[in-house]
């Protein structure tokens, strides 16, 4: 084949692994070309999710592309980079601040994240990678919250990401409650969910399975669409079929092949596969519809039990809303405790959702393209919902433990126009 000049292309997009090593398709670069040589390393027999690392974290990467050398230069983000003016939002181990771009003016939420966190868990350096990784791979799909880029302090860990100003679902069901109301209707949440599949899909597609899928973690951007956020529970490296045994989880949201491993008191019953993201689909929507949890139960134990051994509660007798037999037969479908009977289940998962007649009225092209306008558009500022505080203890890295593989800069950051 022949080969492109050198700069020909000023960035690589990784796709898939051919014998002779990295294959990938990017502008001028065909299908097939294998890259052999990343900064003088041998990559081809490399694994793609290290090779992917390599671009990711290094400011200037050398490689040869069959023996054409190419040169790929991205920003390094630093702390400094930024002017921090609120705090949007604190957590046990951090906090999120609006950040101004220096360069661009662009605003970006910024959230730090204590390095001090690794004293308690065990797992604290490898979930932050993995959420590194997953952000990184949100600029694909309009339905994660894009990750910008990544660097840290002497004490912290901080993620850019994208600026997202219409708040999350759990915000606005209250709201729907403060006005005497009782759930989003069935049209919104209709288009949510819809919504909700697609990125879903993105995720599970690319071996990624959420386990955190919850009103809190569905925020909207400012023309009312759906965007998902906090993968830090999330479990990257599934293969289609593959099983996972970790109890993690927001309580009301667990399926029953993870509950009952509590209901039992025996860990060993807990395996699971990506159906456990549907099931949680279905207790979201749900709330979505109703404003209450399906399972809900002030003992965690008990509830854990009634996801286990009780049917789900549909159209709860005190609130006064109507649905669908069409979106009964969603909930119910999804809140199957058979994982192998689940709608969403198996290879043909995404066909028989999009078949489903509660998405009779959806056009699947004009979801996945954003082209519906939403009934609902956000109205708050971001500033409307600000947590006192203010800007971190901001210390340069130099001297300090290191968390390899953590810094991350995505193609275009920097540049005039917000991720």
């Amino acid at each position: 084949m022949k080969n492109p000049a050198v700069g020909d292309n000023d960035g690589i997009i990784v796709k898939s692994i051919t014998p002779g090593g990295l294959a990938e398709r990017c502008g001028k670069f065909t299908a097939g070309a294998a890259i052999i040589s990343i900064n003088g390393i041998d990559t081809t027999s490399l694994g793609m999710h290290d090779i992917q690392r390599i671009f990711r974290e290094q400011n200037k990467v050398a490689f040869v592309l069959d023996n054409y050398e190419h040169v790929v230069k991205r920003e390094v983000v630093a702390v400094d980079h930024f002017q921090y003016t609120l705090c949007l939002g604190e957590g046990n181990f951090g906090k999120v601040y609006l950040g101004e771009h220096n360069a661009t003016g662009n605003e970006y939420a910024v959230k730090f994240i204590k390095k001090e966190g690794k004293d308690v868990d065990k797992d604290f350096d490898a979930t932050a990678v993995m959420e590194k990784n997953i952000g990184a791979l949100s600029g694909n799909t309009p339905f994660l919250v894009n990750l910008a880029a990544s660097f840290q302090t002497k004490s912290y860990l901080c993620y850019v990401m994208e600026l997202v100003s219409g708040g999350n679902l759990f915000a606005h069901i209250c709201d729907e409650e403060d006005k005497g109301g009782c759930g989003f209707g069935e049209p919104r949440t209709r288009l949510y969910a819809a919504e909700i599949c697609v990125g879903m899909w993105y995720l599970h597609e690319h071996g990624i399975m959420y386990r955190d899928l919850k009103l809190e973690n569905v925020m909207l951007c400012s023309e009312g669409h759906v965007k998902l956020t906090d993968f830090g529970l999330s479990k990257e490296g599934v293969r289609k079929g593959g099983k996972t045994t970790t109890f993690v989880g927001t309580p009301g949201y667990l399926a029953p092949e993870i509950a009952i491993a509590a209901v039992k008191d025996d860990i060993d019953l807990c395996m699971y596969g990506f159906e456990v993201d549907w099931w949680s689909l279905g207790v979201l929507t749900h709330e979505m519809m109703f404003s209450v949890a399906p399972f809900e139960d002030e003992e965690e134990d008990a509830m854990f039990k009634r996801i286990c051994e009780q049917d789900p509660i549909i159209v709860p007798a005190e609130h006064d809303v109507t649905a669908s037999p069409a979106c009964i037969s969603f909930m119910n479908q999804l809140m199957t405790r058979d994982p192998t009977q689940r709608l969403g289940y198996g290879q043909m998962g995404p066909q028989r959702i999009e078949a489903h007649p509660f998405f009779k009225s959806i056009d699947w092209t004009k979801v996945r393209n954003r082209s519906y306008t939403p009934d609902f558009v956000p109205s708050a500022s971001i500033k409307d919902n600000i947590v006192d505080g203010g800007p971190p203890d901001i210390e340069p890295a130099r001297d300090c433990e290191h968390l390899e593989g953590f810094e991350f800069t995505a193609k275009g950051f920097g540049s005039n126009s917000a991720c």
